[in-house]
């Protein structure tokens, strides 16, 4: 047999029978007579339906063509069969069978001759009439035709040529037996599905059939294409139209045609080789042609034929097919495919587009979708057996409207009854949960009254006793419900079938109709279907009065263990469980909880009545169906650090989903440049990416009902805000590849620093926010967002400060969140605080900056840390109760055991220590190194500790702490990380403040004997860093005034630099400083620096809403600035004078362009505080807007050397390096100099006019003397 030839499927699969018929024989060979049978009588399944689609049977209707050949040739096709068995059996056959049939020579000389026929008729394959002719050639077949009547083979012949006719073997199915092969093969017959009562039925949609059925009826181009999104009812109005052509219910031209549904996929499935996709499709055409009736080809998809079957290399592909049979009228086709689809690939290809008419599928409005679903309704009551109420259908359109807005009407609204129903008949098919629970009860009770039988003692038989007496009990408990679940089970099962006969005789009513057998349809009508329906009505009557009977039994408490109605709540349901949108009827216990959401969110957010009111209120309207469906709920918080803006939003989150972590939280700090614009709605079209969706728009199309946290939205650009806009007003976004993202039930909130600044201010005792500020926040907030961003949110929130009874609440909070921690994390311990521990932990854990962040880290710290000790240790175990108490003015947990002690200097092991703190990464509380044990102790490392934090101003500030500590005085403070006291940026951060807002300061005498530079800047380092609301100053009947003086100039100096003072009592026990030659001096400069302070506050450049007051008691008099800006006497000038301003607004003209920074004393060298302090004013000159040049004075010329042992001298070179450290630091300051003013300083001062060597020894002999020490 050659190699090379073609044969159809059907001539092929012949070949293969005859294979298995001879080894069914055992025969070694194939002979003709093992063909003749093969197609005489093929196998039961012969026909080959591997790619037919589904629902078509592939069995043929009509005999094989070799039978019809018989019967044409006027012979007996049994008396055939029978012959060519006899000859059949007779031949030899082998035992054991042989492995391998060979072709026999005769068989081979018949497969020589059909390719020689085939070749000789111009056809491509060789078919099975091929096969025939060149079979009956054979002996022993002609001797089996001669006893089927048939004398002559050329009967044969002249029957093959007139079945075969003029057609042409050019395909592998052209031999088929049955008429349109491949139409029944690769086609669905809607017409015949609609006969059958297989398509729901179609409501509305009149207007799109009637457009159809026009352009069906056009002479050209009359194939219509039915465009909509996915979903509107595309095939329904294809189905719509088959229902209409079997009632005929069409134009004459359409009566009796067939709806034809192409299926493409089987087509391309299992075409291999290329050519066969087109082999295929042009059968499928040619059959269409040559059909006697019209054939409508429906192409569901229809961009799926644009390149399929293609190599693509420009090869032939289905849609070019089918351009010449739709140019010339030849084919009418029907065409589906969406919006999108159709732009995207037949637009593109005009050729094919003009051929078709569009007629645009539009999604049905909500009363539409109703009437839809009404008319389905009785067709999944039959297939589920259950009954929907007409609620649900309302329902289901309504919410699917509302909250599927991913998807269209009517699809989303059928697959909600659809689901829904599904939902109900598991739940009725499954066995009931209370039967269940019972039946499960009763096996345990039984496998335990087993194992108790093979017991002995006496507890086991009490046991027994016990457990059959329950297990009686419970099988009279079960019998009832047993009965009652199998009695609805049958109650529903007849129903059921009832109505699923009712719907099969409807059909055969129909079918009778249609084909005039009226006596049928009649009798249908008015007797087998009235009865069907009689019989569901007795059914549901009788199911309906059972349950009335079983509730009466219960006492209205009886429910029916098998639900069969689909109602509104388990639409509700369902809708729920799709989105996550809680759009189940309200609870009695969910409207209590709706109602008391205020008290809810106060437990866990403090202080914020204002705030958890909006909340609320937006969450209640949400969830009782009045607010603006169609724009969520949108909040801007603004308000100081830890006040509890992120904490409100995770309390909502938890409060709706019982998760304080379920919200979509985005950083806007990383939305930063116009382009991650992409990453939160997704790339542009040909950017990569395009295709990964944006994490916005993705999440919201995952979790529609969520919380969005915009944190820190002032942080992104401005391209990125706008995109929020739309989202804000309308509840939709739209995302890089355009499509529309609902989010009309999500809840926006975003978190804003702007007015930071002046939220940090003080406020009213109640930590409210004062008018006043409050305009100033919402005066930032317009300055930077755009009116219409603003426009749009619903509400705008500004955060109070906590107050310290606030601190106090949360205390308690913190401690019950450390306690339901130990719960889960299988920790059987209690911590039980005493009431002074917790007054300890509210006060010292207040922050009027930082709010109640500090408090946690104040808790962990001397509470946590300590307790893990003890529990590493044995101390504690679990099961326990720690006592946590106050002991010598700090925490201590107390431990329940006996602990080993470990030296004090190992856990304050200064590098690790060090190592720790350079870790931080924020401010660190020198508290804990402020314990004078401590301190006494350690001193050496806790100073190698600080040095390392703020360098040498830093430890100005320890030792003040340290030796104020040593007699017994109680003072915190901070010191920050980053750098030292001299180098505060321009909105340095605030660290804790003292009790009640006041900083007490007091000087001692013996302490300032010995270092009062170090206590004056240790003051200053106070001040800045502990940011008080007053300060009080006294002398304590000091007899020295230096330093006395000192300290007042040095509190009116951060006086007017620290914002929250708002109030300076200044009080002195000194009478009469003119008796020293050091008075003029000191009152000079303590007038100054007051003079300086007022005038700051004058010009509002550095405090802009209150003045502090100042309180002067006994105060030095008697100094003012002259117009000059010189220093001069007055002894009528008081401290009032000062105050009101009236001298010192003179000066105030001269500040907005230079800053003078004269120092403490002149004549003499500077020492290591003073120039620090000359740092603190170089960089208030930076902070300060308007400021241009800062000038460095001093009386000690460039390059003078003193003989005393002191480390910096203010010369131009200290100018310079204090240049080099403020400059960078920006601002409006572009210069620093240094000027010699000694000369101007002594006159200024009113002195006696010495030689400037004299002055400058007199000044440092009178110096070292006021020190007890020598001059060189």
């Amino acid at each position: 047999m050659n190699s090379n030839t073609q044969f159809t499927d059907r001539a092929n699969k012949a070949l293969l029978d005859s294979n298995d018929l001879a080894e069914q024989y055992a025969h070694s060979q194939i002979l003709p007579l093992h063909l003749a049978v093969s197609l005489l009588n093929p196998p039961a399944g012969g026909t080959d339906d591997e790619n037919q689609p589904a629902g078509v049977s592939g069995d043929s209707s009509s005999a094989p063509l070799f039978k019809q050949v018989v019967e044409r040739a006027r012979g007996d096709p049994q008396l055939l069969e029978r012959a060519l068995m006899k000859l059949l059996v007779r031949q030899p056959s082998q035992d054991p069978p042989p492995e391998r049939v060979a072709v026999s020579p005769a068989l081979a000389k018949v497969i020589r001759a059909a390719t020689e026929l085939s070749k000789t008729q111009r056809d491509s394959f060789v078919a099975i009439d091929h096969l025939i002719v060149s079979l009956v050639q054979d002996s022993q077949v002609q001797k089996a035709l001669s006893d089927s009547n048939i004398p002559n083979v050329k009967l044969i012949d002249n029957a093959v040529s007139q079945i075969r006719g003029n057609k042409r073997v050019d395909s592998k199915t052209a031999d088929s037996e049955e008429e349109h092969e491949n139409l029944k093969k690769f086609t669905i017959d809607m017409t015949a599905l609609a006969r059958e009562g297989k398509i729901d039925p179609v409501i509305g949609r009149e207007e799109e059939i009637r457009r159809v059925i026009r352009i069906l009826t056009r002479r050209t181009k009359n194939n219509p294409v039915l465009i909509g999104e996915p979903g509107v009812g595309k095939t329904t109005v294809v189905e719509g139209l088959a229902r209409r052509i079997v009632n005929a219910d069409v134009p004459a031209n359409l009566a009796h045609c067939k709806l034809l549904s192409l299926d493409v996929g089987s087509l391309v499935a299992g075409s291999k080789y290329r050519g066969e996709f087109e082999e295929r499709m042009k059968g499928v055409l040619k059959e269409i042609e040559d059909s006697r009736e019209t054939i409508v080809l429906f192409v569901d998809e229809i961009h799926l034929l644009m390149g399929a079957g293609s190599s693509g290399e420009g090869g032939m592909d289905a849609a070019n097919l089918l351009k010449p049979m739709l140019a010339r009228g030849q084919l009418h086709c029907i065409g589906a495919t969406t919006l999108g689809e159709y732009r995207k690939y037949i637009e593109k290809d005009q050729a094919f587009e003009r051929r078709f008419q569009q007629v645009l599928v539009k999604e049905p409005s909500v009363p539409e979708t109703i009437s839809i679903l009404r008319g389905l309704k009785e067709r999944y009551e039959v297939h589920h057996g259950v009954n929907i109420l007409d609620g649900a259908i309302v329902s289901a359109a309504t919410l699917a409207a509302r909250y599927l807005t991913a998807r269209r009407l009517p699809d989303s609204a059928v697959d909600l009854i659809d689901e829904a129903a599904a939902a109900v008949r598991v739940t009725r098919e499954s066995e009931p949960e209370a039967l269940d629970n019972l039946e499960r009860r009763l096996r345990q009770l039984q496998i335990e009254i087993h194992a108790l039988e093979r017991e002995k003692d006496a507890a086991s038989k009490t046991r027994l006793e016990l457990a059959k007496q329950e297990a009686a009990n419970v099988a009279e408990e079960l019998r009832p419900l047993r009965e009652k679940y199998e009695q609805e089970k049958k109650r529903s099962k007849d129903i059921q079938d009832a109505k699923m006969k009712l719907d099969s005789l409807k059909v055969k009513r129909d079918e009778s109709m249609r084909s005039g057998d009226t006596a049928t349809a009649a009798d249908l009508e008015y007797y087998a279907i009235p009865e069907t329906q009689a019989l569901i009505q007795r059914l549901e009557t009788e199911r309906a009065k059972a349950d009335a009977e079983d509730r009466a039994r219960a006492g209205n408490q009886g429910e029916t263990l098998m639900p069969d109605a689909v109602g509104p709540d388990q639409i509700n349901e369902i809708v729920a469980r799709w989105t996550g949108i809680p759009v189940t009827r309200l609870k009695t216990t969910e409207k209590d909880k709706l109602l008391q959401m205020e008290k809810h969110l106060a437990k866990i957010v403090v202080g914020q009545k204002e705030a958890v009111q909006s909340v609320s209120n937006a969450i209640r309207l949400q969830r009782s169906g009045l607010a603006n469906p169609n724009q969520p709920p949108s909040f801007l918080f603004c308000g100081p650090s830890g006040t509890g803006k992120t904490l409100l939003t995770k309390a909502l989150a938890e409060f709706l989903f019982d998760d304080p972590k379920a919200m979509i939280r985005f950083d806007m700090s990383e939305y930063q440049e116009r382009h991650s614009l992409s990453r939160m709605i997704g790339a542009p079209p040909g950017y990569v990416g395009h295709d990964a969706g944006g994490q916005l728009t993705e999440n919201l199309r995952r979790r529609p009902f969520s919380i969005l946290l915009f944190d820190e939205v002032e942080k992104a650009a401005k391209e990125v805000l706008t995109v929020l806009l739309q989202l804000m007003d309308d509840g939709r976004i739209t995302d890089g590849q355009g499509r529309i993202v609902d989010a009309k039930n999500c809840i926006v909130v975003m978190t804003s620093n702007l007015g930071a600044e002046y939220l940090a201010r003080p406020t009213a005792k109640d930590g409210r926010i004062e008018p006043a500020t409050r305009e100033l926040v919402m005066g930032a907030l317009r300055d930077y967002f755009l009116p219409e961003f603003l426009n749009r949110i619903s509400s705008i929130v500004i955060f109070n400060r906590l107050t310290k009874r606030e601190i106090r609440s949360i205390v308690d909070i913190r401690l019950n969140e450390i306690q339901r921690r130990l719960e889960l994390n299988d920790k059987d311990l209690k911590i039980n605080c005493t009431e002074e521990v917790k007054d300890y932990l509210g006060d010292a854990g207040y922050s009027p900056a930082y709010g109640a962040r500090p408090l946690s880290r104040l808790i962990e710290r001397e509470v946590l840390n300590r307790l893990a000790v003890l529990l590493l240790r044995g101390s504690i175990q679990d099961g326990e109760i720690a006592e946590v108490v106050m002991k010598d003015g700090r925490i201590d947990v107390l431990p329940n055991h006996t602990e080993s002690e470990v030296a004090d200097e190992e856990m304050v092991d200064s590098d690790d220590a060090l190592a720790e703190i350079e870790e931080n990464s924020g401010d660190m509380d020198l508290y804990e190194w402020s314990s004078p044990h401590f301190m006494l102790r350690s001193r050496s490392s806790t100073r190698v500790l600080i040095e390392q934090i703020t360098g040498v101003t830093g430890y100005i500030g320890f030792q003040t702490l340290t030796l104020a500590l040593e007699r017994g005085y109680r003072v915190r403070a901070v010191v920050r990380k980053e750098a030292n006291i001299s180098e505060l940026k321009r909105s340095p951060d605030i660290a804790k403040s003292s009790d009640q807002g006041q900083l007490q300061i007091v000087v001692i005498p013996d302490f300032l004997k010995d270092s009062f530079f170090e206590c004056l800047d240790g003051i200053n380092a106070i001040i800045h860093l502990a940011s008080p609301l007053a300060i009080e100053t006294d002398d304590y009947d000091a007899d020295i005034i230096k330093p006395a003086v000192y300290m007042v100039t040095t509190v009116l100096e951060a006086a007017s630099r620290v914002p929250s003072i708002r109030r300076v009592v200044l009080t002195s026990s000194l009478t009469d400083v003119n008796t020293s030659v050091e008075g003029p001096f000191f009152g000079a400069m303590q007038a100054y620096w007051a003079s300086k302070a007022l005038a700051r506050v004058a010009t509002k450049d550095y405090i802009r809403e209150a003045k502090p007051q100042f309180d002067f008691v006994n105060l030095l008099p008697s100094v003012v600035i002259g117009p000059d800006d010189r220093l001069d006497f007055d002894p009528s000038a008081t401290a009032e004078s000062l105050l009101q301003g009236t001298r010192a607004s003179v000066l105030a003209p001269a500040l907005t362009s230079s800053l003078n920074s004269p120092f403490p004393y002149v004549g003499t060298p500077v020492h290591v505080a003073d120039v620090a302090r000359a740092h603190v004013d170089a960089v208030d000159a930076v902070r300060v807007p308007g400021y241009s040049e800062f000038i460095l004075s001093s009386d000690t010329p460039d390059g003078v050397v003193w003989d005393v042992d002191i480390r910096n001298i203010c010369n131009k070179s200290f100018a310079e390096e204090v240049s080099s450290k403020v400059l960078p630091l920006g601002g409006s300051l572009t210069a620093v100099k240094w000027r010699l003013d000694a000369q101007e300083t002594h006159e200024t001062f009113g002195w006696q006019f010495m030689p400037f060597e004299e002055t400058m020894k007199g000044l440092i002999s009178q110096y070292l003397r006021l020190n007890e020490r020598k001059a060189p």
